[in-house]
Order: structure tokens, then sequence, then C-alpha cells
């Protein structure tokens, strides 16, 4: 069980068996960097992937309106 042994007695199963469905691994959660790093396809549309922000797995959207807030992207860098 690793990770979830501090779970009472069959939830940490369950937690470990979910988690894969829901979570990415090493391997998935590295491709949208990798893809923004090193795809033929962003270099050869640099404009239109400039100053974007995408998701798995290589999505350009719109951050949520947290990540948009200047305010509260101020007060993180001087924390």
């Amino acid at each position: 069980m690793g990770t979830y042994k501090h779970l009472p007695l069959g939830l940490g199963w369950v937690a470990t068996k979910t988690t894969k469905w829901v979570l990415l691994g090493a391997e998935e959660g590295a491709y949208t960097s990798l893809f923004a790093a090193a795809s033929k396809t962003v270099s050869e549309k640099r404009q239109e992937y400039r100053a974007t922000y995408l998701v798995p797995f290589g999505k350009i959207t719109t951050p949520s309106s947290l990540a948009r807030d200047a305010e509260l992207g101020e007060a993180l860098w001087k924390t």
C-alpha cells in the first residue's frame, strides 16, 4: 500500500486503485512540459502557443480566475 498505509484497513487499497484513474503518472505528468519545450507543433506554430496556458495533454486553455488574480500572485511571491 505504501503511500496510503496510514489509512484504515481496506481504505488504503481503495485509494491506491482509484488514484491511478484520477492522477497522472510521472510520464503522463511530464508530457505537457515536454510538449511545450520540444514539440515540432509548438515550434511550427510559435505565435499560437506564445504565452499560453497548457493542460494535459498539450491543450491550450484559459487559466482559472485564481491563476489570473494579480493580487493573489503578488501575495504568493511575497511569501
